[in-house]
């Protein structure tokens, strides 16, 4: 009796394929067109479906930028999409079949991974000012669970970060991951720096890594600080060439208007002598 049931478990339990959904290339870029496969014991079609941002399951026929085909041999039947990749076609895929009268699911998660969204390299700011953000954008689709930001800079402004790169300053603090809708399917993600009272010591290199699952993304931003005076010094350069010039050209006049009073005073001497030592004539 005990092997008889064994034997009818084993007629009844559904022959799964080990890997029934492929995608090919299994990490996307954007524009880059990307097949999807289902590969099934199945006597019917599998029936591809996605999930876009978390929401409800859409079949993919109902898609049109989606296309499909499939194709079949003795023992499997294939189905399989081909799209061009871009943020509104990231999502979890899910492929549903009947195999001995049993529905089966199969999943798989195409993903963007983290993308850089407007990210300054070099920012400047001035010494002094009360509050100063630096950002890290980035995008990511389908949106992440738990995205992860760590920071840490390198205090004196070099070409790259290397086993140096330091906590932030004590006049720092990380601001929690924020989201803001976009143009596009995803949303911005933003992780920051709030700088309190700008001072010198807070130039550097600032390095952001950004962590979500498998994706990772690792962004440096140069930060140089300056004086508040510094707008100032071409107008005082300016003003002080002004001024020498003005001093120049006043010495100058000065000068002539001295050689010209001494030149007049001597003629004058000179012209009272000849008065003197000319003799009068006799009457």
């Amino acid at each position: 009796m005990t092997l008889y049931l064994c034997l009818l478990s084993l007629i009844l339990t559904p022959v799964v394929i080990s890997q029934p959904v492929n995608v090919t290339p299994p990490n996307p870029r954007i524009n880059q067109f990307v097949t999807g496969d289902c590969t099934v014991n199945s006597s019917s079609l599998p029936v591809w479906s996605v999930s876009m941002s978390g929401n409800d399951f859409i079949n993919i026929s109902e898609l049109q930028i989606y296309e499909l085909s499939n194709s079949s041999t003795a023992d499997n039947v294939t189905v399989s999409w081909r799209v061009q990749f871009q943020f509104n076609t990231a999502g979890t895929y899910r492929c549903q079949y009947t195999l001995n009268g049993m529905l089966m699911n199969e999943t798989i998660v195409v993903s963007t991974g983290i993308i850089a969204s407007n990210f300054e390299k070099d920012v400047e700011v001035y010494r002094g000012i009360p509050r100063f953000e630096i950002e890290c954008r980035f995008q990511i689709a389908p949106p992440p669970s738990l995205p992860r930001a760590n920071w840490c800079y390198q205090p004196y402004v070099f070409p790259s970060l290397g086993e140096n790169c330091i906590p932030i300053a004590n006049n720092s603090k990380v601001i929690p991951i924020q989201s803001f809708p976009n143009f596009t399917a995803t949303n911005i993600y933003v992780s920051s720096i709030e700088i309190s009272s700008v001072l010198a010591t807070n130039a550097g290199l600032y390095r952001c890594v950004i962590l979500s699952g498998d994706s990772n993304f690792t962004g440096d931003v140069r930060v140089r600080v300056r004086d508040q005076l510094d707008p100032l010094w071409p107008a005082v350069g300016i003003m002080i060439q002004l001024v020498i010039v003005t001093i120049v050209i006043a010495f100058h006049f000065a000068w002539d208007y001295y050689k010209e009073k001494k030149n007049l005073k001597m003629r004058q001497n000179k012209e009272e002598q000849n008065i003197v030592t000319t003799p009068t004539e006799d009457l």
